[in-house]
Formats: structure tokens, C-alpha cells, sequence
């Protein structure tokens, strides 16, 4: 009983019922996706994750075998959070993959669980059941949820961000804002790209501290403590690529790929590190670029945005049933919740401020794919903070609905939770 009240708060009565029936919801489409659409001993996955934390067992370290002639290397251009968990969860359960997708799928639900209190927080019980119902059933965050890939643990800790930020603007103390720093750290260790996550709360912290007249000392305290978090990581691979990597070995690569720029091998390959050739593809996108000038930068930009939020260009022969439904339900989320952040934005006080952080947390990580590569599945992790600005027309709507019905529903505003 003190766990589930420490999980629901003071949710009761019927919102309690709802939020219950979600969760279990939750739990249970991802289950038959597990057992009926996938091979759940396989450790099969897109990303080297699997291969990292085995060789992570056997002794290696953190490192990927290239092949010969290049054999086991160090690896540098994938956080190291995931890795670790999954191998945690092996060495506990006698090294089954089953049990890191069902811990996968545990994190999965307990971020539905985050959505409602996020919602909760900002708009009250109605959208934030809103919220967590449509993350409960939004199908590709159930699929990766039973894969071997970083999108669950970053949704996760990306919801977790937003809420701790909020909370940190509801009641301004030194404790919530270490923890937001913690939170964002272990997001950088999740992907790289969270860094610039950690970047925007900054200015948008003292932005809405000196609006409030808050000490601005505390707004500075989370993007400090998550470089702290951070920093190991990137002293371990500046020492081992014998240069700076803020970011990672791939950040070349990707700028170089998301330009789609023609990229002649270096004459010295056999001499270059794989951060030094980060470095210099990183150099060669950043002069591709300026040499094609703002128009055509601008529509690369638009692709990769509609790469990212539609998954357009990706299938070969044509979209997919799947990649219509993937851009259809992504097209209505993004629409309404534009009407939402209108909607936060004419608010005053707390509610503008909830707004500002989803909106640019949002924003930030759009902004990154547009320069980089932009694939479909880095849009999921978004979703949930899509949904809780989207559940507040929808919860506007949602008692009109009910008296066409017949029926009655209860107030939009809910009762917002206190912290």
C-alpha cells in the first residue's frame, strides 16, 4: 500500500480507477507485442547495444568487435547507460534477454505513470488521463519497448526531466534541482543528444526565475551537476580517441550523413582515431554547408523535420501501411498540441512556465535532427510530452462530447496537484 500511494499520490476515487485501468492497459498491450510479435530470448537488435554488454561481461570493457583487421575496440560513439543496466539485469537473471525487455517494458509503463503526474501537475486529473491513455497505446513507443535499443530509458528519463523542471519552477529549492541535474545527466549517458537538453533548461531557467523574482543561483545547479554526471564519460573518450569529444566519435559522422555531402577518405585513415575522423567530417559538413548556402540548408532541414516526425524517405517502394499510420498519428498529436501550447501560452503563471519547458524541450530536440540524421524512431521519446500538450484541448472538448451523450463529465481543470 505505501509503495502504491508513493506511485499515485493522492489520486482517488474514480481518476484512481482510471489511472489503474490505463497502467494495466499499459502493461498488457506491451506484453502480447513481447510474446505474440517478437523473439523474446533474442538479443538481436539494430544498435550494437547487445554485442556491447556481452563483450562488457566477458572482460572487454566498453567495446565493439569491428572485425578484423580492427578486432575489439573501445567504443566511443554510444552512451554507456543502457549497456550498463541491460548487463546489470543479465548478471541478476542468469543472462537472459527476456528479462531486460520485461524491464523494459516496467520502465515503459512506469513512464505512463510519469505522463499522468506530469499532466496532473500542469492541467489536472482529465488531461492527464488523457495524456497517459494515449501513451498507454501509441504502438511504436509499445514496440520499442520490447527492443534492444535506448528510446525506452530515454523516454523515460526525458518525461522525468520535463517533470522534475516543472516541479523545480513549483517550489524553487537547491534538493529538487540536483536531482533535475542527476536526471539529465543519466539522460547524456542515455544519448549524447540529451546534452542539449541540459543546454536549453540553462537560459530558460533564469529566464523564468528572474520573471518570478527566484534566487537565480539554483538555475544554474542542474546544467552544472549533469556535465558533472557527464564528464567521466567524456574524459574516457577524449584519453582514449587523443582529442576533445563533447559529444561522441559518431558526431562527425552523423553531421556528414544528415548533409548527405560527398566524403573522400582521409590519405592518413590508417592514422586517424576515430574522434580525430569525427573532427575532421565534422569540419568538412560545417564548410559542405556554407558552401551550399541557406536555401538549400533550409530545405534539408525540411526533410529531415518531416523525416523525423513522419518517417518519410525511409521506406524503399513506397510508405508502409505502418509509416501512413506512423505520420497520421503523429500529423493529429502534433496539430492539437500546437492548439495546446496556445493554450498554456495565454495562461498565466505556472501553467506558461509548464508550457515553456515542454515546448522547448521539444523544440531543442527537433532542432538537433534537422543538421543531423533524422530517422523516425528519434521523434518517439518526444511523444509523451507531445501527448500532455495535446490532452488539453482534448480534455476542453471532451465534456461536450459527453453532454451530446447525455451525460455529464467532470471539469477540465481538474484539480491541478500541489508540490
Amino acid at each position: 500500500m505505501k509503495l502504491m500511494k508513493l506511485l499515485l499520490g493522492d489520486t482517488g476515487g474514480k481518476p484512481r480507477r482510471w489511472l489503474l485501468g490505463i497502467l494495466a492497459l499499459a502493461f498488457v498491450i506491451r506484453l502480447v507485442f513481447l510474446f505474440g510479435f517478437t523473439d523474446f530470448h533474442s538479443s538481436f537488435s539494430e544498435d550494437p547495444y547487445p554485442e556491447i554488454t556481452n563483450l562488457m561481461m566477458a572482460g572487454q570493457g566498453f567495446s565493439k568487435d569491428f572485425g578484423p583487421p580492427g578486432g575489439v575496440q573501445p567504443v566511443t560513439n554510444h552512451g554507456p547507460l543502457y549497456p550498463v543496466l541491460s548487463a546489470g539485469i543479465l548478471v541478476v537473471s542468469g543472462h537472459s534477454w527476456m528479462w531486460v525487455k520485461l524491464a523494459q517494458i516496467v520502465l515503459s509503463v512506469a513512464a505512463v505513470l510519469l505522463v499522468y503526474r506530469l499532466g496532473r501537475l500542469v492541467l489536472g486529473e482529465t488531461a492527464a488521463l488523457i495524456a497517459a491513455g494515449l501513451s498507454a497505446i501509441y504502438l511504436p513507443l509499445v514496440q520499442l519497448s520490447t527492443q534492444l535499443m535506448t528510446e525506452t530509458l530515454f523516454t523515460f528519463l526525458l518525461a522525468l526531466s520535463a517533470y522534475l523542471c516543472i516541479r523545480l519552477l513549483r517550489k524553487w529549492s537547491g534538493l529538487l534541482a540536483l536531482w533535475l541535474g542527476v536526471v539529465m545527466g543519466l539522460l547524456i549517458l542515455t544519448k549524447p543528444k540529451g546534452l542539449f537538453i541540459a543546454l536549453v533548461s540553462l537560459p530558460l531557467l533564469l529566464l523564468i526565475a528572474r520573471k518570478r523574482g527566484l534566487l537565480l543561483r539554483w538555475a544554474a545547479v542542474p546544467l552544472l551537476v549533469s556535465i558533472l554526471v557527464y564528464s567521466p564519460w567524456v574524459v574516457r573518450n577524449s584519453l582514449i580517441e587523443r582529442t576533445f569529444l563533447p559529444f561522441g566519435s559518431g558526431f562527425g559522422e552523423a553531421v556528414i550523413m544528415g548533409q548527405r555531402a560527398k566524403v573522400t577518405e582521409p590519405t592518413n585513415l590508417s592514422r586517424e582515431t576515430a574522434g580525430q575522423r569525427s573532427e575532421s567530417r565534422f569540419s568538412e559538413a560545417v564548410h559542405y554547408v556554407i558552401d551550399r548556402g541557406p536555401v538549400r540548408l533550409a530545405r534539408t532541414s525540411g526533410q529531415h523535420f518531416l523525416n523525423l516526425w513522419f518517417n518519410l524517405g525511409f521506406d524503399d517502394g513506397g510508405p508502409s501501411t505502418a509509416s501512413i499510420a506512423f505520420a497520421l498519428a503523429n500529423f493529429v498529436s502534433l496539430a492539437v498540441a500546437g492548439v495546446g501550447a496556445v493554450m498554456l501560452f495565454r495562461r498565466a503563471g505556472p501553467m506558461r512556465d509548464a508550457g515553456y519547458v515542454i515546448v522547448s524541450f521539444v523544440l531543442m530536440l527537433t532542432a538537433v535532427h534537422l543538421g543531423t540524421l533524422a530517422v523516425g524512431r528519434y521523434a518517439v521519446p518526444m511523444m509523451p510530452l507531445v501527448f500532455v500538450l495535446a490532452s488539453l484541448p482534448l480534455a476542453r472538448l471532451l465534456p461536450h462530447l459527453m453532454v451530446r451523450r447525455g451525460r455529464t463529465a467532470a471539469p477540465v481543470s481538474g484539480r491541478v496537484e500541489r508540490s
